[in-house]
C-alpha cells in the first residue's frame, strides 16, 4: 500500500530570491541538478570552482574553502553576506544585473566568485567568515 516516495530535500525559502532563481538557471544550463536545500548561488560558484580550471591555485583554494564554508551557514545569512556591499551600502555587490549579463553558468560562476573575492578581501579577517556571519 505504501507508495515508494523518495525523500526530496525540504527546499529553503532563500532559493525563491530572483539571484538564487537566475543562479538556478544557470546550473540547469550547464547540466547541474539544483539542490533545493542549499543555496544555488553558492552551488554554481561550488561547480565553477572545477569548470573554470582557475590558474591560481591558492586563491582556488581560498575560495574553495569560503564557498564550503558558506554552504554550512544560514541561508538567509549566505545571501545578505554575498549581497552586502563593504564599499557602498546602497549598491549590492551581487546583484541580478550582473548574473543577467553572464552568457553562460562559468561567466555566471565567476561573478559570484569575483564578488566573494572581494568580501574576503574587504573582511581581512585572519578568522574567516567575519563573526557576524558565523552560525552555531
Amino acid at each position: 500500500m505504501h507508495a515508494n516516495k523518495t525523500l526530496q530535500p525540504e527546499p529553503i525559502h532563500a532559493n525563491y530570491d530572483p539571484l538564487n532563481q537566475l543562479a538556478k538557471r544557470y546550473l540547469r544550463l550547464e547540466k547541474q541538478s539544483p539542490d533545493p536545500s542549499a543555496l544555488y548561488l553558492i552551488q554554481l560558484a561550488h561547480w565553477g570552482l572545477d569548470a573554470l580550471h582557475l590558474k591560481n591555485k591558492m586563491w582556488q583554494s581560498d575560495l574553495r574553502q569560503s564557498v564550503e564554508s558558506l554552504l554550512t551557514w544560514d541561508p538567509e545569512d549566505a545571501l545578505t553576506y554575498l549581497r552586502d556591499n563593504p564599499d557602498d551600502p546602497h549598491s549590492p555587490l551581487l546583484a541580478k544585473r550582473l548574473l543577467r549579463k553572464a552568457m553562460s553558468g562559468k561567466q555566471a560562476a565567476r561573478v559570484i566568485l569575483n564578488a566573494l573575492d572581494l568580501k574576503m578581501t574587504a573582511d581581512q579577517q585572519v578568522d574567516y567568515p567575519p563573526t557576524k556571519y558565523r552560525t552555531g
